[in-house]
């Protein structure tokens, strides 16, 4: 027989355990769909007494699994998948994300920008800070509201994009993904999306940023 833990406590905001160390006994294992932080304080308390622990990385895992393959009709390469993970997918300070990833074995972290924007701290140093860890950054995300911008916003645009790439440089990051834009503003057509786009790579590759596109299902004008 087996404990799951399908409530929010121990997540990041819901401190505690969902059930006390001393009723775990006769239990052999125990699953927690809680994955930030990934080791919580029932796995904790579940290892503690002996029992076998599955943390819920892997529900968050393997839904990105099932996920790709519904969507690409192929099977992903899961040896790769494990490599990297988003800091947005954690909970806690940036500090405390990179370490997580670090202690699960990951390689290298996608940093989202609001992790940049609330670190007390520079760009550089949270460089620094991955690289002591042992991990790499393999991309910064997300750049919204990019492509299809009339004027004024296009021009705009392009110069978000030129601080972009120079916080990219001191943080040590070479990729960046690109959301579709759902602005309501946002003009259609694959030609002028394809334009900007490129002209985007220009500049990109000027600062040594290689540059991604995620088409999401809800931007404005993807079905162009």
């Amino acid at each position: 027989d087996g404990l799951v833990n399908c409530t929010p406590i121990g997540m990041v905001g819901y401190d505690g355990t969902p059930l006390p160390q001393p009723l775990m006994a006769g239990a052999a294992w125990a699953f927690d769909a809680v994955y930030t932080p990934l080791q919580t304080t029932f796995l904790t308390d579940a290892a503690a007494s002996g029992l076998t622990v599955l943390s819920g990385y892997e529900l968050f895992f393997f839904q990105g699994v099932d996920a790709f393959r519904l969507f690409t009709g192929h099977e992903a390469d899961q040896a790769d998948m494990r490599t990297s993970i988003a800091t947005v997918s954690l909970g806690g300070t940036l500090q405390e994300k990179l370490e997580a990833a670090a202690a699960a074995g990951f390689a290298g972290v996608e940093i989202f920008e609001a992790d940049v924007l609330a670190f007390d701290g520079t760009p550089a140093e949270i460089g620094r800070m991955v690289a002591d860890l042992g991990l790499e950054i393999v991309a910064f995300q997300p750049f919204r509201d990019f492509e299809g911008m009339p004027e004024p916003q296009r021009a705009r645009a392009f110069e978000r994009a030129k601080r972009k790439f120079a916080l990219m440089h001191e943080l040590g990051a070479g990729h960046e993904l690109v959301c579709s834009n759902i602005s309501p503003v946002s003009l259609g057509g694959i030609y002028r999306a394809a334009t900007d786009l490129h002209e985007l790579g220009d500049i990109a590759d000027g600062f040594g940023v290689e540059v991604g596109y995620e088409a999401l299902a809800w931007g404005r004008h993807v079905s162009d």
